[in-house]
């Protein structure tokens, strides 16, 4: 059985592996669009359960409250490039300048969390709560599959 940290590192992997092929300047039109779609899915998908199923639990404990404060605001940051990216024609310099930022911020973030919130979180976390976490991240609850990214939560608990 795969822990949380195996299962956000595919992730991880899988958003990387994207942002890599998305800065090619030689992509057709159609190619960048389908891309950049799905960049924009699992970036939205992945931050939401990451948030809801991850970061909620670790704010718990003094160990890691600032690592995960630091990798949220990473995510409203990247949130917000993604806005701005929205909002430019995918034809111009200003969107490929805009995507180059946002791999280079997004590449921060995921070392930040997999070298310093990963290593802190395994001594916060049990086997058995990074089994469950990984459970929950990968599959989410019925509504949240059904209904991605319109249900709002907070990690802060309140």
């Amino acid at each position: 059985m795969e822990s949380i940290f195996q299962v956000l590192k595919k992730d991880h992997d899988l958003q990387r592996e994207i942002l890599n092929d998305l800065v090619d300047e030689n992509l057709s039109a159609a190619r960048r669009d389908e891309l950049y779609e799905r960049l924009r899915f699992e970036i939205k998908r992945h931050s939401k359960f990451e948030e809801k199923y991850f970061y909620r639990v670790l704010m718990k404990d003094e160990r890691t409250r600032n690592h995960v404060r630091q990798c949220v605001s990473d995510h409203h940051v990247m949130t917000e490039i993604l806005e701005d990216l929205d909002s430019l024609s995918r034809e111009s310099n200003g969107w490929r300048m805009k995507v180059k930022t946002l791999r280079d911020i997004f590449s921060h973030h995921l070392d930040r969390e997999e070298k310093s919130l990963f290593e802190k979180a395994k001594e916060v976390l049990d086997p058995a709560q990074m089994s469950q976490m990984a459970n929950r991240f990968r599959f989410g609850s019925p509504n949240e599959i059904e209904l991605f990214g319109l249900a709002s939560f907070n990690i802060f608990g309140k």
